[in-house]
């Protein structure tokens, strides 16, 4: 899991903090929370950088120049953006840290450093310049008792597999499986309608706009189906018995049905709240389990009754090992303080000086003692939780 994260430089954010299983942004608007979640996408695709992409062809698609602060120097090799974070998983510990600098065209990785830390005190330590990479293995923490370099030019080279090997299950292959979502750029009558067949489905595109082929996919890859899908959903439609992908031989189209009982209802004819509630249970509770998803107002379009069950998938999802979302919704919060209190869920409130900083249970037990939520301090301003724009 994903357990802390630090960003310096990088756009508007000057921040770090501590990540739950669950973890909360809230924030006026333009303070910086979907920056938090680019900048962990942009270390998710850094990561793969020993495999498919160059760091040049990361920093181009998330924005080149865009992703650093304006007030940063415009040229030189002065490091311009710091990112740091560590994760834990079962067997030890994976720290990294990104420096970037401003290039007279666009940014440049001019620091890749990392360190894995296992049981009995091991450690793997990554360095990365540019496209030249030298991999350093030290059988004790510090102590460089057995080292052993390889230039690698942009790509694995063979002699690399059982040093790579060693990563397993590292936050590298973790943040592989991170999918970022954005509620506000969803377009709920377009993914409920009738999809043509093209492209891949194997992976949902960051829009959703893919959901209905990409469910078949998934309805066709697992033995169960839907099944779980359907499970979830019958929480927010009563009398769901069944969700299933329509894609007629010849028709070239592909879209979502359930059935309630006898009756079968296309997804089209039905509300955006249900086609966000699908898409919602497709990456909390689907077939297809991710480390990480990231998303942006998952309350869009959802009545508020709704979230009460949508914070109880949040908390506890069994198709996502980490979730992360930034949320607007006062009752989505007021169903998310329990888990706040019992430490399960983080929230990080914006702050003018720091980015983004922790709230915690203790900071807010006297209003918790009263009968308070997390939605109620955040109606009406309360400085400590944040939030409120003026």
């Amino acid at each position: 899991m994903l357990h802390r994260f630090e960003a310096r430089g990088y756009r508007n954010l000057d921040t770090a903090v501590s990540l739950a299983r669950c973890t909360v942004l809230i924030g006026p608007n333009n303070c910086g929370k979907s920056n938090l979640m680019r900048a962990i996408g942009f270390a998710a695709d850094g990561a793969r950088t020993s495999e498919q992409k160059t760091w040049a062809e990361v920093i181009r698609q998330h924005g080149g120049n865009g992703l650093v602060h304006r007030d940063a120097p415009r040229f030189g090799l002065q490091q311009v953006v710091t990112l740091r974070w560590m994760a834990r998983f079962e067997g030890g510990e994976w720290r990294q840290e990104l420096g970037i600098s401003r290039g007279p065209t666009e940014p440049m990785v001019v620091t890749d450093d990392s360190t894995t830390t296992f049981p009995g005190k091991r450690a793997l330590r990554c360095n990365f310049r540019d496209n030249y990479t030298v991999v350093s293995w030290d059988d004790v923490v510090g102590t460089a008792l057995s080292k052993e370099t390889f230039p690698l030019l942009g790509q694995l080279a063979p002699e690399m597999s059982s040093i790579e090997g060693l990563l397993r299950p590292s936050p590298r292959n973790y943040l592989r499986s991170q999918l970022h979502v954005s509620l506000a750029g969803l377009m709920p009558r377009r993914i409920g309608g009738t999809w043509s067949e093209e492209g891949s489905a194997k992976e949902l595109l960051p829009d959703a706009s893919n959901l209905a082929p990409h469910l078949k996919y998934l309805e066709n890859e697992h033995a169960d189906g839907l099944t779980s899908i359907t499970t979830a959903l019958a929480d927010l439609l009563p009398g769901l018995s069944r969700t299933w992908v329509r894609s007629p031989e010849g028709s070239g189209a592909t879209w979502v049905e359930f059935a309630f009982g006898k009756q079968a209802v296309p997804l089209r004819e039905l509300s955006d709240g249900t086609v966000v509630g699908l898409l919602l249970a497709t990456l909390l509770h689907g077939p297809r389990h991710r480390e990480l998803v990231m998303l942006d107002e998952p309350e869009l379009n959802l009545h508020p009754a709704w979230l009460k069950v949508v914070a109880r998938w949040l908390q506890a999802p069994s198709a996502a090992g980490q979730v992360i979302l930034s949320t607007h919704s006062t009752d989505l919060l007021d169903a998310l303080t329990d888990g706040f209190r019992a430490g399960d869920v983080a929230v990080l409130r914006a702050d003018g000086k720091f980015g983004f900083v922790n709230v915690t249970p203790a900071e807010l037990q006297p209003f918790f003692d009263q009968g308070y939520a997390l939605g109620d301090l955040y109606r009406v301003g309360e400085p400590v939780l944040g939030g409120w724009p003026w």
